[in-house]
């Protein structure tokens, strides 16, 4: 199964429990979604999923920001650590 975005695979798919649960999207959405069609569920359970690794993704942010920008200002005042190490690009000749 396809999920958006950076959504982890151990929430959607087969063989996953599942549990029932009642959604009312608008009448006029569901019908389109029918007639391209979506599987409904598919899409709302991709929806949920990706709202749930959103709000994942925002709770480490909150948590590690601290550190984020105590490594930022670090990068900012020395440069990268080992920086003489990394390859260089080389110059492509261009067929001119």
């Amino acid at each position: 199964m396809k999920t958006a975005g950076n959504v982890p695979p151990s929430f959607v798919g087969e063989g996953v429990p599942r549990r029932s649960c009642r959604i009312a999207p608008k009448v006029e959405l569901v019908a389109e979604a029918r007639a391209l069609g979506i599987n409904v569920a598919q899409a709302a359970e991709s929806g949920v999923a990706a709202a749930v690794a959103a709000c994942h993704t925002e709770r480490w942010l909150a948590e590690n920001v601290t550190a984020l920008q105590s490594s930022n200002t670090y990068v900012e005042q020395n440069g990268l650590p080992f920086a003489r190490y990394l390859l260089r690009p080389r110059k492509v000749p261009q067929n001119d």
